[in-house]
C-alpha cells in the first residue's frame, strides 16, 4: 500500500435537510433517485467499501457527498458514473424538465470562461439544420423506438400516428388530392418535440473530440486546448463525421452565413494575440467564420464582454417603449402595465446571469430605460421590482437550487459554501464561484455522464491492475447508492459478469458496497430454507458472499422515500457454490421459483416446455425430493438439477436459451459493448 495521499479541500456539502425544514421547501425527485447528503452516513459508506489506496467505480447520481467520502477515505481515483437510465443524452436542453435555453447558453459561456481561465481557447461550430422537424424520416424515427424498447402494441401506435397522415392545399377555392405525408414530427403537437428529440439523441455518438450541446436542432459543438491548430484538427474531423451523421439520418445542414459558422473564444488578450482564424468546410463548402453569433437569443463575442449583446437588447427595449408611448392613449393603465412587464423587462432579465458582469455604467442605462418606461406609463403607484433586482434573485435562486442539486446534471455541485468550525452566525451562508469538484479533486476524479447500464466500467479505470482470480480482492472497488428502480437489473448484470470474468470484475474479484431498498436486501441476503429466500437470493449467494452492514433510514435520504434503505457488501466467490454455466443456474432458478407457493415437482415442468415429463427423468436422476418448496432447496441440490437439466438437454438436443435476449454490457467486449446480440441458444458441450 502507498501512503495516505495528501488531503484535499474538497467543495464542502450544504445542509440541505435543514434548508428545506428551515424555508418549507421539498426537493423533487430526479430519476427515482434519492439523494444522501449526510456525511456521516457516506462516510460509513466509504469506510464498509475499504477504498483506502484504490481505485473506485461510483455508481449513482452524480458526484456529491459519497464521492466526497471516498476521496477522504483516501482512494487513489474515483470514476463517478451518473446512473440515467434514460436514453437522452445530459446536454440536450431542449423540451426537457429543469432545463431551458437559459441553462444551455449558461453552460456553455461558464465552459469558455472556465477554459480561458486556464490559458485555453475554444472553438465552437454553431450548427444550423435545415426543416429539421419537416425531414425526420417516419421509418428511422420507429427504428430508434424499436431501439429504445418501444415494440409491439405501442410501436404500431406510433407507426399509425405518423404514417397515417396527409396534407392537401388549397388555392381559390380549391381542394388538391390528400398526399401523405412521409417525413416530419406533427408540429404543435405534445409529442412532436418529445419524438425530434429521440431522434436526434445520438447526434453525440461520430464526436472523438468535441462536445456537444443541443437545444432542440440547434447545436454547437466545441473543444479546447492552448494551439488554434489543434482545435482546427479536431474540428475539422469531428464535422465531417458529424456530417456522414446528418447525411445517414437524412438531415440536412444549411450552410448559409448567418446559420452554421465557426467561431473563436478566449480572453481578449489571447484573441489580439492569434494570427489566425478558425478555417473549416464540410463537403468542400467553406463554413463561414464570425466574430460574433446570435446564440439562443444571445449575440456572443469572441472575448464574451457581451458588448455586443448589450447593445442590441438595449435598442430594442428602447423601441419597444417608443412604441408603448404611441399607443398609450389608446390603451387602459393594467395593460401598459401587463406590456411592461411581458414585453419590456423580459428583454433584460433573459440570460440574466450573463449580465451580472455588466459594468456600472451599463447597468445605469438599465435603470434609464425603467425610469422612461414608468414615465410612459404614468402611474406612480407602479413600482414592479428593478432588472437589476430581478437579475440578482434569479440569479440567487439559480445558486439555491445548485445547492439543493435540483438542476440538471451540467449544473450539479456547481457551487461550494464557505463553512467553518466556528459557530459564527454568518457560518455556511457565503457562496464561491463556482468550483468543479472535479477540478478540486487534483486528478483524483473523473466523472462520467453515461447510462450505467450501458457503460464499459473498464474505460472508466485504466490504470487499475488486474489480479489472479484465485488470489487476494484486487485494488478496484464498486460504491453505489443505487436508485430503486434499477438496482435489481444493475445486479444481475454485475453478477452475469462474474463468471465472464468481464465488466467491473475484469480486474478480479472486485468488491461492491451498494444501498438498497430494506425488502430487497432483505432478499438477497435470505439464505436457503428461510421464508424471505427468493430467486435473487439464489442468483446472489451462489457468486458472491453477502454481508449486512448498514440500516440507513428513509429520513438520510432527500428527498424522503417511504421505505427504508439497507447497505450491503458483495464479495465474488472464488469457487461459485453451484458448478453450472451461468445461463443454465438461471433458466433453473427461474423455473423453480415461477411457481412460489408450490412444490418444485409442478415448478420443474416448465423447465422442459416442450417435454414436461421429463421433469420426473430430472429428479429420479438427482435423487432431490419433489416434495420441496422452492424456498427449501439448498445450493448442493442447485448443483445436481443443474448437472442434469445440462445431460437431458443434450440427450434429448433441446437448447438453452437464455433468459434475456440481449446481452448485458458487463459481460460483452470493449469492441462491442453497445450492440451485442444474446439470442443464439447456449451450446451444450462434451
Amino acid at each position: 500500500m502507498s501512503a495516505n495521499p495528501r488531503p484535499l479541500r474538497l467543495p464542502p456539502m450544504p445542509k440541505v435537510a435543514d434548508l428545506l425544514r428551515v424555508y418549507g421547501l421539498s426537493a423533487k425527485k430526479q430519476l427515482s433517485q434519492n439523494f444522501i447528503l449526510d456525511l456521516n452516513i457516506t462516510d460509513k459508506i466509504a469506510k464498509v467499501a475499504d477504498v483506502f489506496d484504490c481505485h473506485v467505480c461510483e455508481v449513482g447520481a452524480g458526484p456529491g457527498s459519497l464521492t466526497r467520502s471516498l476521496l477522504h477515505a483516501g482512494a487513489k481515483h474515483v470514476a463517478a458514473v451518473e446512473i440515467d437510465r434514460r436514453f437522452l443524452p445530459s446536454l440536450e436542453y431542449g423540451f426537457r424538465r429543469m432545463r431551458s435555453t437559459e441553462l444551455a447558453v449558461t453552460h456553455l459561456t461558464d465552459v469558455i470562461r472556465r477554459e480561458g481561465e486556464n490559458g485555453n481557447l475554444t472553438g465552437c461550430v454553431f450548427i444550423d439544420l435545415s426543416k429539421a422537424f419537416d425531414t425526420i424520416s417516419h421509418s428511422g424515427l420507429l427504428s430508434k423506438l424499436s431501439t429504445y424498447g418501444v415494440r409491439g402494441t405501442e410501436l404500431a401506435w406510433f407507426t399509425d400516428y405518423l404514417f397515417c397522415r396527409s396534407q392537401v392545399v388549397q388555392y381559390k377555392g380549391v381542394l388538391s388530392e390528400p398526399q401523405p405525408i412521409l417525413t416530419g414530427v406533427p408540429q404543435g403537437s405534445i409529442l412532436g418535440p418529445i419524438l425530434f428529440i429521440i431522434f436526434f439523441n445520438d447526434v453525440h455518438k461520430p464526436l472523438q473530440h468535441s462536445k456537444i450541446i443541443t437545444y432542440a436542432d440547434d447545436s454547437v459543438i466545441y473543444t479546447s486546448s492552448k494551439d488554434i491548430d489543434t482545435i482546427q484538427r479536431s474540428l475539422s474531423e469531428d464535422m465531417n463525421n458529424l456530417c456522414e451523421w446528418f447525411k445517414d439520418n437524412e438531415l440536412i445542414i444549411n450552410l448559409k452565413k448567418d446559420k452554421t459558422e465557426s467561431m473563436l473564444f478566449g480572453t481578449a488578450k489571447r484573441i489580439n494575440l492569434q494570427d489566425k482564424e478558425l478555417k473549416l468546410s464540410v463537403n468542400g463548402t467553406l463554413i463561414n467564420n464570425t466574430s460574433t453569433y446570435k446564440y439562443l437569443g444571445v449575440h456572443l463575442d469572441s472575448s464574451l464582454n457581451l458588448a455586443s449583446h448589450f447593445d442590441r437588447i438595449y435598442k430594442k427595449a428602447a423601441t419597444r417603449i417608443n412604441l408603448l408611448r404611441s399607443i398609450r392613449p389608446l390603451i387602459d393603465q393594467k395593460c401598459a402595465e401587463s406590456i411592461y412587464n411581458t414585453m419590456i423587462a423580459p428583454i433584460f432579465t433573459y440570460c440574466g446571469t450573463l449580465g451580472l458582469s455588466f459594468p456600472d455604467y451599463r447597468k445605469e442605462m438599465i435603470k434609464n430605460i425603467e425610469r422612461r418606461g414608468f414615465k410612459v406609463i404614468g402611474n406612480s403607484s407602479f413600482n414592479p421590482p428593478s432588472v437589476n433586482n430581478l437579475i440578482k434573485r434569479k440569479s440567487c435562486l439559480f445558486v439555491f437550487d445548485c445547492l439543493l442539486n435540483n438542476v440538471c446534471t451540467p449544473f450539479k455541485n456547481y457551487f461550494e459554501r464557505l463553512v467553518h468550525s466556528k459557530a459564527t452566525r454568518n457560518n455556511g451562508i457565503s457562496v464561491k464561484l463556482p468550483k468543479m469538484l472535479e477540478s478540486a479533486s487534483r486528478g483524483r476524479l473523473s466523472i462520467h455522464h453515461a447510462d450505467i447500464m450501458k457503460f464499459y466500467i473498464p474505460d472508466a479505470l485504466p490504470k487499475a491492475d488486474t489480479v489472479h482470480w484465485n488470489s487476494d480482492v484486487p485494488g478496484v472497488r464498486m460504491v453505489g447508492n443505487l436508485p430503486f428502480n434499477v438496482s435489481i437489473p444493475l445486479l444481475l448484470q454485475w453478477l452475469e459478469a462474474i463468471p465472464q470474468r468481464a465488466g467491473p470484475f475484469t480486474f478480479g474479484r472486485t468488491p461492491m458496497a451498494l444501498v438498497f431498498q430494506k425488502e430487497v436486501a432483505e432478499n438477497i441476503q435470505a439464505p436457503p430454507g428461510d421464508r424471505e429466500c427468493t430467486r435473487l437470493s439464489i442468483m446472489t449467494q451462489y457468486l458472491c458472499e453477502v454481508n449486512k452492514k448498514y440500516l440507513i433510514p428513509s429520513k438520510i435520504f432527500v428527498p424522503e422515500p417511504k421505505v427504508d434503505a439497507m447497505l450491503l457488501r458483495f464479495v465474488p466467490r472464488v469457487t461459485p457454490l453451484i458448478e453450472a454455466p451461468f445461463v443454465v443456474v438461471e433458466q433453473v432458478v427461474k423455473a423453480i421459483f415461477s411457481e412460489r407457493r408450490k412444490t418444485i415437482r409442478n415448478s420443474l415442468r416448465t423447465l422442459f416446455h416442450t417435454k414436461p415429463e421429463l421433469s420426473e427423468e430430472l429428479f429420479a436422476r438427482t435423487g432431490v425430493d419433489s416434495t420441496l418448496r422452492p424456498n427449501q432447496v439448498n445450493f448442493k441440490d442447485y448443483g445436481k438439477i443443474c448437472h442434469s437439466f445440462i445431460e437431458i438437454s443434450r440427450e434429448h438436443d433441446m437448447p438453452i436459451t437464455p433468459l434475456r435476449m440481449r446481452k448485458p454490457v458487463a459481460v460483452a467486449t470493449k469492441k462491442n459493448n453497445t450492440d451485442v446480440d444474446a439470442r443464439t441458444s447456449y451450446q451444450i458441450t462434451q
